[in-house]
């Protein structure tokens, strides 16, 4: 190779080499810029996630739940250790007559209470609409500061039952019913692990065509509506410590009663009529624990 060839082959291996340097330059650089470094370099103990498992349910619609062992027998609830006093585990009596008085009923238990509800509902001609869904909860980043190692995707989660059951949590046909769930840290404390739930029914209204609209920019943004009617008097909030969960089911009234009950936990297949009975289990964990007992 001659010399002019060695020095054009030289200045081609050292600007591949710069160009290298100054990429790795900028990686290194968004890196040290990344607003979650710092959070990402926790340990996994110090990562606190909200999480919320789902299990919907369903039994013959003439079964009374009046009768089964966990509605009739009266709940005891475990002490609990917190660092400031607890107001009332579960939701308040004033709460839970009104969704009496329409048609819901709700109860909050240890979940060493859970065996004896899944059981009855087997029992009595039960089962499982689908497996166990779990919801892991996170804020938006600019919220990250508001609680040290708690993330969050979005601010609530929609459990619908359509006709089978299921759940979806966007796109909803009108006609379903939907109780939209938000959790978040009692007084935003997460060493306690206590979760305050808000629960709040919703009918979901047909959907209005979807339009173009100009945003401040300038620019054509596509709108698309998801109407709800929200039953703002039939929104229940309450706390839930460790180990404890939300059963959700409809009361006792006759079928032929208009009730949200009747809208919300009733549905029909072919010529066989259901209840649908839900179960909530919020829940605060650090990533290790996830991590070691997913």
């Amino acid at each position: 190779m001659s010399k002019k060839w060695m020095q054009i082959y030289l200045i081609g291996v050292l600007s591949l080499g710069l160009r290298g340097c100054q990429e790795q330059g900028i990686i290194d650089q968004l890196r040290e810029e990344n607003p979650f470094q710092s959070y990402q370099s926790r340990p996994p103990s110090e990562i606190f996630i909200v999480s919320c498992q789902f299990q919907p349910m369903e039994l013959p619609a003439d079964v009374n739940l009046s009768e089964l062992p966990f509605w009739s027998e009266p709940v005891k609830f475990t002490p609990v250790a917190t660092t400031s006093p607890l107001p009332r585990i579960g939701f308040p009596p004033s709460q839970v007559q009104i969704l009496q008085e329409n048609g819901l009923d709700v109860k909050v238990a240890p979940m060493s209470y859970l065996p004896t509800l899944t059981q009855s509902i087997f029992e009595a001609g039960g089962s499982l609409v689908q497996n166990q869904i779990q919801y892991n909860l996170f804020r938006n980043a600019w919220e990250v500061a508001d609680y040290p190692g708690y993330v969050l995707e979005a601010p609530a989660q929609l459990f619908v039952h359509a006709l089978n059951g299921s759940v979806r949590s966007y796109e909803l046909p009108p006609g379903y019913t939907v109780f939209q769930v938000h959790c978040q840290p009692w007084q935003n404390n997460l060493q306690n692990r206590i979760v305050s739930v808000r629960i709040s029914p919703q009918f979901h209204l047909p959907q209005p065509p979807a339009r173009y609209e100009w945003d401040e920019s300038g620019q054509l943004q596509l709108i698309m509506d998801q109407p709800r009617e929200v039953f703002d008097q039939l929104t229940f909030s309450g706390l839930l410590p460790p180990d404890y969960f939300i059963c959700i089911a409809g009361g006792n009234q006759p079928q032929t009663t208009q009730t949200l009950g009747e809208l919300f936990m009733r549905r029909t297949s072919g010529t066989d009529n259901y209840q649908l009975v839900y179960v909530l289990i919020p829940n605060i964990q650090t990533a290790a624990e996830i991590r070691n007992h997913p």
